[in-house]
């Protein structure tokens, strides 16, 4: 029996464009979008790049962030 999947790769300095991937890989893959809430008064680096998306192939998935994709 195959064994789970499960790698992450970061982006340090410049964020992934989420807009423009979710558009370019909305024609070959399942696209879905996920939209973190973040409250005004946390204290985060990353507060305003909370937007995420999930792209899924036949066996393979992948979790997309501004800086961390995990496929799994």
């Amino acid at each position: 029996m195959p064994e789970p999947y499960y790698y992450v790769r970061f982006r340090w300095w410049d964020g992934l464009n989420i807009d423009g991937t979710v558009e370019e890989l909305g024609r070959a893959f399942t696209v879905r979008r996920i939209k973190v809430i973040s409250d005004p008064k946390e204290l985060s680096l990353y507060r305003d790049d909370r937007e995420e998306a999930i792209v899924r192939a036949d066996s393979l998935g992948a979790l997309l962030s501004p800086y961390r994709v995990v496929l799994y």
